[in-house]
């Protein structure tokens, strides 16, 4: 560290110019569990179109998604058409098990990948409340491997990918 070496007795000094290197790792894998988690969020109701436009000529629409997920963590959701005034639920959208978690060892590693497949229907009956609601809530609820009684660890190479298509019936006439 001593950049003049040790000529005149000058051992071991770090000088403003001085430079030390290194490098750590390390590795702490985060050990939980989770049983019922939910996470909720109100929205506007960003659906609602303007008053001018109409949702008639929508008579469902579907989204199928394929999930292969290699974590430790299952969702599913809830889109909920909220009443603010009444304080009323119109309608719901229930999409359980819309990812499944992955298999663990005895360790809490993942060992392998879910796939999953949901189709999440929005009926006509759906789209006639929408103009209903001036509120969106989305509640999420999460559950780790073996619904929050199996510890898991979290680690940096677990990865998921989606696959998702959208059908949309309609009913136009010119």
């Amino acid at each position: 560290m001593n950049p003049a070496g040790t000529a005149g007795g000058r051992n071991n000094y770090i000088f403003s110019n001085s430079r030390f290197l290194g490098s750590v790792e390390v590795n702490v894998p985060l050990q939980l569990w989770i049983n019922n988690l939910q996470l909720s969020d109100t929205l506007d109701n960003f659906l609602k179109l303007k008053s001018t436009d109409n949702t008639s000529f929508i008579d469902s629409l579907q989204i199928n998604i394929v999930a292969n997920n290699g974590f430790p963590f299952g969702a599913s959701l809830k889109v909920m058409l909220y009443d603010s005034i009444t304080k009323a639920v119109l309608k719901t959208i229930n999409a359980t098990n819309l990812i499944k978690p992955a298999p663990v060892d005895a360790n809490g590693k993942v060992t392998g990948k879910t796939e999953s497949s949901v189709t999440i229907d929005f009926s006509k009956t759906f789209f006639t409340a929408v103009s209903s609601a001036n509120k969106v809530i989305f509640m999420f609820t999460l559950n780790t491997t073996g619904n929050g009684t199996n510890d898991v660890k979290i680690y940096s190479d677990y990865s998921i990918s989606f696959k998702a298509s959208l059908f949309v019936k309609t009913n136009i006439n010119p």
